[in-house]
């Protein structure tokens, strides 16, 4: 059971007001703003839970997709081990930046997990050190916790669909791999950024030549990754262990390993580049766009059956416009029309569409649903503009 302590919303605030002098007049000052406003930008929500698993509290930090309470649709979840603020702040922009303002993801939530005692619930066994401490051995505790509580935490206050994925730098990398072959819960995608893979011997190696079976337990992806310049012997133990891998299974297009040569412990560059593999079947191709609306519905239902995944209003206006461009007007329309019935509060859509009835000269097509959106309660100024521009 997991009891909700305390919430506050995980914010930052970046707006000052500040003097400068204009150096290139010497003292003279710049003409000051009048009354300068601030306000904190919010990028996510800070939760306190209790653990009867763990008997502790834990944080957790939550970033859901723009329009995540104007909508019905459910969302694939990211959970971000070592899920710290500076980790969670650049895994969040680099999925809001990929999904909502390009379209190589689906819209996703991100939950980071924050830590309390790292090496207990980071390193599956418990290993004596040469000065006589234990380190490590709950992280199947941290497991069960993820589980049994956070989970099911997530699922019941967010839009979660079943497509989970589970990520981890470092030490939780390797947590990350002992999940991946341990399936003690089952995710969906892995991703593991510089796993120390050399913990207690190489567990996770005799994990695999252990198996009595010669295929791995799970068909989820396992993305790998380290720097040409990583500490110790991490790339050569990662490079190691997806050999042994592609020895299970030759070929599998489930495993992926990178060394990033110019960089060092845990490079985010493989972050993004390990979600734009994960997701490579996300984007709809130029020959499908080609073959019109029906093919790309179909991709998308293909998406939607096999992984859980919904059309995204930014996948809704990518289609769109290349349809447009191409000058297919009459399918840019009705594959917006679509995207409005499923996301009636989606200003972008409603300008989108409006726009696309003017250039087919619908424009009284184009001033009654602007007009029907602005008084439905959409707040957008390019609405009212757009409206304003039509009636003239």
């Amino acid at each position: 059971m997991v009891i909700i302590l305390t919430v506050s919303i995980n914010t930052l605030i970046v707006l000052h007001s500040h003097g400068w002098k204009n150096q290139a007049r010497g003292d003279t000052p710049m003409r000051s703003i009048q009354e300068p406003k601030q306000s904190p930008i919010a990028i996510g929500t800070r939760w306190t839970l209790k653990s009867s698993i763990l008997g502790e509290e834990r944080q957790i930090l939550v970033r859901v997709p723009t329009g995540h309470d104007t909508c019905e649709q459910a969302y694939p979840v990211l959970y971000l081990l070592d899920g710290e603020d500076t980790l969670f702040h650049s895994a969040s922009g680099v999925i809001a930046h990929l999904s909502e303002w390009e379209d190589h993801l689906p819209e996703m939530i991100v939950v980071g997990i924050r830590n309390t005692d790292r090496t207990r619930d980071m390193l599956p066994t418990a290993v004596t050190l040469p000065n006589g401490r234990r380190h490590g051995g709950g992280a199947d505790a941290f497991l069960e916790f993820i589980a049994n509580e956070l989970i099911p935490f997530v699922e019941e206050t967010y839009r979660a669909g079943p497509y989970r994925m589970l990520c981890g730098t470092s030490a939780s990398a390797l947590t990350v791999v002992y999940e991946y072959l341990s399936q003690m819960i089952g995710f969906s995608a892995y991703l593991a950024s510089s796993p120390t893979l050399d913990w207690d011997e190489r567990l996770v190696f005799r994990m695999i030549e252990n198996q009595a079976s010669s295929e791995l337990s799970t068909d989820a992806p396992l993305v790998m990754f380290a720097g040409g310049h990583d500490q110790g012997s991490i790339a050569d133990d990662c490079k190691a262990f997806n050999k042994l891998l592609l020895e299970l299974e030759p070929g599998s297009p489930r495993v992926s390993y990178r060394v990033y040569d110019v960089e060092g412990h845990c490079p985010f560059e493989g972050f993004r580049d390990g979600l734009l593999w994960l997701m490579k079947d996300w984007r709809v191709s130029e020959e499908c766009i080609d073959q019109g609306i029906d093919a790309v519905s179909e991709h998308f239902e293909s998406l939607r059956l096999t992984h859980g995944f919904n059309i995204s209003i930014r996948s809704y206006e990518e289609a769109a416009h290349r349809w447009a461009s191409r000058g297919r007007i009459d399918d840019a329309i009705l594959w917006l029309k679509q995207g409005r019935a499923i996301y009636p509060k989606s200003a972008d859509l409603a300008f989108g569409l409006a726009l696309c009835f003017i250039r087919d000269k619908q424009e009284d097509a184009a001033g009654i649903l602007l007009a029907d959106a602005i008084a439905s309660g959409l707040e957008d100024p390019r609405l009212s503009q757009l409206l304003e521009r039509v009636s003239a």
